[in-house]
């Protein structure tokens, strides 16, 4: 979704009017197995998924991630609305094998706690037992509340029961990047595309028994439907394939497509349905309907040694941009401002949401002054730079830098290269003022926006909207114990080499995540040659360990 901030240069804000563009499933509805995904109201009903690929496509015409081994058994979601949690964390599941870190079975729980409210009435504002949920639910929690494993929080662990004190508990790994297919993106090629890379495509279709070839498990709806239908009918699938000569003839007779080829979809239906083939002429497979098609690009090992910074707490609801009032709407740096631990000096990675595809991107750190971001910009240091690949969550990695204050910001710029202005993902309240769908936890004044010659306060802009519940940019940080601080204590001194020599002697242990650190040369093994390498770097004989 889009947001635009339209500030008069008489510092007099201005906002394009905005009304709830969702339905609010009823509270009493209990339709289990279907009814999973909240219907998007005014949104385009046509399939956006109505041609297969042509003859001259470079891409396979049958292709299965379950045959590449890339995913994990199918689960079953029982009676509770939770399919926007299944297809979610069976992404995050595939892109876990994708990345080298092997097999887990992650918690749904866990993500069906995080998309729920909170004691505090902050969060998406649904129960998690009855309510379905938006697709972007499922996406923000795999990057903001990460993942954790099924026996640390079992599935309908407490069935009716509220609970929230989950603070114990630490994630194991975070989204890094999504990959977002809106309506003008989606098409065949490009879901084959993003299956054949990312392992799936999590989407969502209109599912009806009466539709259903139980024999071949072959799934075709031509029907057009009512609102009032589809509003229970939504499910959220992760799409793990596809067959171009998928017969025809395997749907249901009487009502079958009128060519071969199909989708395979992972299911969260237990035995019952558990791998289903969808046909290419399906009316609602990816229908704006029901909300963005995702993808899970790459993943973030959360450990002793790594800390996301964020002062968002839900991640992306809008993208946000800026008509007037500001030097460039093209060319803009967006902040947020951020403590920095004294244990994790050192930063390696930024991850922001936008949706300008084929816009150049520079990332900074910005030195504050009382918590505000300087505008002096040559005393910013640039940390990364390159072009938006796709629309959504991008996780951009970077020679690690040491901040050189516990207080300090990071921008993100973006110059536009089209007619769209510059935008970032935003953390911000989703409703109309009588129906909020989702209310945020806000932190003022630590997001900021500069153009050229303006600089602007994200709170600020709120204020002149007499807006009290505002929201921040939704731009994080990987803060990291430095390389070669063994003992993890923020200093690189001959502590850390009598570290070194102790364990290559066996006389204590370390952790996975501080061997890691300790093997500074990064040829798999901590010995004296890293001990050696340290000393070099405290007398400053080398000025790096790379």
């Amino acid at each position: 979704m889009k947001k635009i901030f339209a500030l008069a240069l008489s510092v007099v804000l201005v906002i394009c009017s905005f009304s709830t563009a969702f339905a609010v499933k009823d509270n009493t509805v209990k339709s289990g197995k279907t009814g999973g995904v909240i219907l998007q109201q005014g949104a385009s009903p046509k399939s956006n998924l109505p041609k297969t690929s042509g003859s001259d496509s470079v891409l396979p015409e049958y292709y299965s991630s379950v045959d590449e081994g890339y995913v994990t058994p199918v689960k079953d979601q029982g009676e509770q609305n939770t399919c926007i949690m299944f297809s979610g964390t069976a992404a995050m599941e595939t892109a876990l094998l994708i990345n080298g870190y092997g097999e887990y079975d992650l918690s749904e729980e866990y993500a069906n706690y995080w998309a729920s409210t909170r004691k505090d009435g902050t969060g998406w504002q649904r129960d998690r037992v009855n309510i379905g949920a938006f697709p972007y639910a499922g996406y923000g929690y795999l990057t903001s509340g990460g993942v954790i494993e099924e026996s640390q929080l079992p599935y309908m662990s407490r069935t009716e029961e509220y609970f929230e004190d989950l603070g114990d508990i630490e994630p194991l790994f975070y989204a890094g990047g999504i990959k977002v297919i809106e309506e003008e993106d989606i098409t065949a090629e490009n879901m084959k595309e993003s299956i054949m890379r990312y392992g799936g495509v999590v989407s969502s279709f209109a599912f009806s028994g009466k539709y259903m070839e139980k024999n071949n498990n072959a799934y075709f709806c031509g029907d057009v439907l009512g609102n009032d239908v589809l509003s229970s009918l939504g499910h959220s699938v992760y799409v793990v394939g596809w067959d171009d000569n998928y017969p025809k003839e395997n749907f249901l007779e009487g009502s079958q497509p009128n060519n071969n080829g199909a989708w395979l979809i992972k299911n969260s239906w237990g035995t019952t349905y558990d791998y289903i083939w969808i046909s290419y002429e399906d009316k609602y497979l990816a229908s704006d309907l029901f909300g963005g098609n995702y993808a899970v690009t790459d993943v973030i090992k959360n450990h002793s040694c790594n800390q996301l910074l964020k002062i968002d707490t839900y991640g992306t609801i809008y993208n946000m941009s800026f008509e007037g009032g500001v030097t460039n709407p093209y060319d803009v740096t967006f902040i947020n401002t951020f403590d920095f631990s004294k244990e994790m000096p050192s930063i390696s990675n930024v991850q922001f949401t936008t949706d300008n595809v084929g816009a150049d991107y520079d990332i900074y750190y910005i030195p504050t002054d009382n918590g505000v971001p300087t505008d002096n910009e040559s005393l910013w240091v640039k940390l990364a730079q390159g072009q938006i690949p796709y629309s959504g969550i991008h996780n951009i990695s970077f020679k690690p830098y040491i901040v050189p204050d516990s207080q300090g910001a990071i921008g993100v710029r973006i110059i536009s290269n089209d007619d769209i202005p510059s935008s970032i993902g935003c953390c911000e309240w989703l409703g109309d003022s009588d129906n909020y769908l989702f209310l945020p936890r806000t932190q003022d004044n630590r997001s900021f926006v500069k153009s050229g010659n303006t600089s602007l306060g994200l709170t600020e802009c709120y204020n002149y909207l007499d807006d009290d519940i505002g929201g921040n940019f939704s731009i994080r940080v990987l803060a990291n114990v430095q390389q070669g601080d063994s003992d993890k204590n923020g200093d690189i001194d001959i502590n850390d080499v009598t570290t070194v020599q102790k364990y290559c002697v066996k006389k204590i242990s370390l952790t996975e995540e501080n061997i890691d650190v300790a093997d500074v040369n990064n040829d798999g093994v901590v010995n004296v040659r890293d001990a050696t390498l340290v000393q070099m770097y405290i007398a400053k004989i080398i000025e790096s360990f790379s």
